[in-house]
């Protein structure tokens, strides 16, 4: 393992990136370097700059870390920062900063805290003189707190190069601001391209530009991280793209954000094949969409789209896989996109960042969780019925109606009842508040064994509720349901699913998902 070092400023040495003395002083020469090993650091001082390419940048892969032992491409560390701001309950915006001035390029993405509670947010964007934080502040308003932005997460490894033997020290480093290097491909058709290299972690880098596919391109079968990062476009196009069959194992704490130039301009786009695992950022004002995941499969965990400023044409656009987001948050008048060839499904838990909210969106239409109370409200909660409904609304397309087969159709919900042999009826209570659905497009199928001799020997049966839905009298109307009756050949789980498949212009399917068993 051996460290590195890109410094645009320097003016003499050798250039040969060994030392702060002979670093490497053009950021392209330094990463078309063809002999990087597992393990090796590749230190940018943060004054460094590239701008104005006449051809990609390419990551060649014959320089590939392991899965132990990555290679680090890294802006110098910056330190911890501490001062004082208040945070206010219910806010995202922190105020009042003094001891430090509050700066995009050297602050978003970064982790704040108020010491005073000691719980940690990622700051998205600078508004004035404020953070910007990626959701609402939880705790007891603290005017003038003692607050923490934490140091970059390589800070110690750096600090402990021996710099003994060299002229220029690592002090001279630290002191440069905490903006970070800049890779401007301008308004060129290049970009920064990881031509099949594996296992390359990039942190703290300002990625801006680029006119063809993207600023930073991510070519099949890489393995690369980010961390730290800012994807800034000012062209008409992407700022991520990942190619087929790319594996983005991973950006965390990085903010992708354009200029609203242009409806190709995109955040994140995934090819086919692609999988991508975003956490704790932001993507915001991209003249088109935010993630573009038509084709991959993004895997979101604490990440705003569209909420520091909007998208102009959509957030997301609906891809072709089911995945499960935690914690996202969508802010653009057009939130999902969706197309009708593509039947993958976005289940968001705590949907909008608020507890407990839950949402599924495909190509058929929106289910969410809505909370009941009895005797009030709409609907009403159903006597002895659960707190929380499902409500299904199926608006799009009549042409994206899914009722040809059960596969291609919404699951609402899936549930486990252990059974023993006497027979039982399952039935879930629903009401619409104007539509009407048959048999077809609205039912409860129940799997279970109907037949066993033994381990080995035994046989699935299914069954399909037969009852149609009509609309309801009012919102307490609780009086239609759809239900199976079973008889299992052995005792054992039996699986309860409800599938809907309808299209109505404006009505809404309720379900109450607590199990009447009978």
């Amino acid at each position: 393992m051996a460290d590195y070092f890109i410094d645009t400023t320097l003016a003499s040495g050798s250039n040969n990136g060994t030392s702060t003395d002979n670093a490497w002083q053009n950021i392209e020469t330094a990463l078309e370097y063809n002999h990087f090993h597992a393990g090796d650091y590749i230190w940018v001082r943060r004054v460094s700059s590239f701008a104005g390419a006449t051809s990609n940048i390419t990551i060649n892969s014959g320089s590939d870390g392991t899965r132990l032992n990555w290679i680090n491409f890294s802006c110098w560390p910056r330190i911890e920062l501490t001062f004082t701001a208040t945070f206010t309950n219910g806010s995202t915006t922190v105020s009042a900063v003094s001891g430090i001035t509050a700066d995009f390029e050297q602050h978003a993405g970064r982790r704040i805290k108020n010491n005073t509670n000691g719980k940690w947010y990622i700051i998205t964007n600078i508004s004035g003189s404020d953070f910007i934080i990626d959701r609402e502040y939880a705790g007891t308003t603290a005017a003038t707190a003692d607050c923490t932005i934490e140091e970059d997460e390589l800070y110690d490894i750096a600090q402990a190069i021996d710099d003994s033997a060299w002229t220029i020290k690592k002090t001279t480093w630290n002191a440069d601001a905490n903006d970070l290097p800049i890779v401007d491909m301008e308004a060129t058709a290049y970009y920064l391209l990881f031509n099949d290299p594996y296992h390359w972690r990039v942190m703290g880098i300002h990625f801006v530009g680029g006119t063809a596919t993207g600023t930073v391109y991510v070519g099949s079968s890489s393995h690369v991280q980010f961390k730290y990062c800012l994807f800034e476009q000012d062209q008409n196009n992407n700022c991520l793209y990942c190619a087929s069959e790319s594996t983005i194992n991973f950006v965390d704490q990085c903010i992708v954000y354009g200029n609203s130039t242009g409806t190709s301009q995109f955040g994140v786009v995934l090819a086919r094949g692609t999988r991508l695992i975003m956490t704790n950022s932001a993507i915001y004002n991209m003249g088109g969409g935010g993630l573009d995941s038509a084709n991959g499969c993004a895997e979101l965990n604490n990440v705003n789209i569209g909420v520091e400023a909007a998208n102009d044409s959509y957030d997301v656009f609906l891809g072709i896989h089911d995945v499960q987001w935690k914690d996202v948050k969508l802010g653009s008048t057009n939130k999902i996109q969706d197309g009708i060839f593509y039947r993958g499904q976005i289940m968001i838990e705590n949907y909008q960042k608020v507890l407990g909210a839950h949402y599924c969106f495909n190509t058929n239409g929106i289910m969410q969780g809505v909370a009941v109370v009895a005797g009030s409200g709409d609907p009403y909660k159903r006597t002895d019925g659960a707190d929380m409904v499902l409500s299904i609304t199926q608006t799009q397309s009549t042409d994206s109606r899914s009722t040809i087969f059960d596969g291609a159709m919404l699951s609402a919900f899936k549930a486990l009842v252990w059974a023993d042999t006497t027979s039982k009826t399952y039935r879930f209570y629903c009401q619409a508040n104007a539509l009407s659905t048959t048999a077809a497009e609205v039912f409860v199928k129940a799997s279970y064994v109907d037949e066993y001799d033994d381990t080995s020997e035994y046989h699935y049966g299914i069954i399909k509720s037969d009852e149609t839905i009509s609309a309801r009298s009012g919102a307490d109307d609780w009086s239609q349901y759809v239900e199976v009756t079973v008889q299992p050949a052995v005792a054992g789980f039996v699986e309860l699913e409800i599938l809907t498949g309808f299209y109505d212009a404006d009505g809404i399917l309720y379900i109450d998902p607590m199990v009447v068993i009978s």
